[in-house]
């Protein structure tokens, strides 16, 4: 049915640099326990603050994920074809991207196979809610077999307009001294660990 569905055009951009709000999402962590992730890896997805940049095309979305000790980059092409692709943690998968009909939501279906030999679907839709101030990643995983689906919700805000709201709050406290990037990084901590304590307790993209 999904093969049905023309890639169409979209009407939004993504482009831009967003942060990860460790404050507004639900916990991955069932979903990567589900996936064969480790503990470990469960508790860096529920804590470590992540940046993305985003660079759209009408063809292409390149999407530059950084964190602390960690940075990935994923080249999503927008025309519904199913490209392979592999990686440690799930090995081989097939992605297929296209944007949602009225071309505001971009839609993502991935066939993987999990590490108990399962046949797996997950969708992920990105979509911009309020003006391009939120990116909001919703993702859906269906595992044959299994009688429960797995959700997750993850909530990116736009970079600039998050570090204005901290300062405004009074989270981010920094000194003329120091460049732009110092600020950014102080600002970022502090949201970090303001998230953390909120929420203590997010899957992959």
């Amino acid at each position: 049915m999904l093969l049905l569905v023309p890639h169409g055009f979209g009407s939004t951009d993504f482009s831009g640099t967003w942060v990860l709000d460790l404050r507004a999402f639900n916990s991955p962590d069932q979903i990567l326990k589900r996936l064969g992730a480790s503990w470990v890896e469960r508790q860096l997805g529920s804590s470590v603050q992540l940046e993305s940049t985003y660079f759209q095309t009408p063809h292409l979305l390149t999407v530059h994920i950084r964190g602390p000790a960690f940075q990935r980059t994923d080249l999503i092409r927008i025309n519904n074809q199913p490209e392979t692709k592999e990686e440690p943690r799930t090995g081989r998968y097939t992605i297929r991207t296209w944007w949602s009909g009225n071309g505001a939501q971009l839609v993502s279906a991935v066939s993987l196979r999990t590490k108990d030999s399962c046949d797996a679907q997950l969708t992920i839709v990105r979509e911009l809610p309020d003006g391009a101030k939120t990116l909001i990643l919703n993702g859906t995983l269906k595992i044959k077999g299994d009688s429960g689906t797995w959700v997750v919700r993850r909530v990116w805000r736009k970079a600039h307009i998050l570090i204005a709201t901290i300062i405004a709050n009074g989270s981010g406290h920094h000194s003329k001294a120091g460049g732009g990037g110092n600020i950014t990084l102080r600002v970022w901590a502090a949201h970090r660990d303001a998230g953390t304590a909120a929420h203590s307790l997010e899957t992959r993209t």
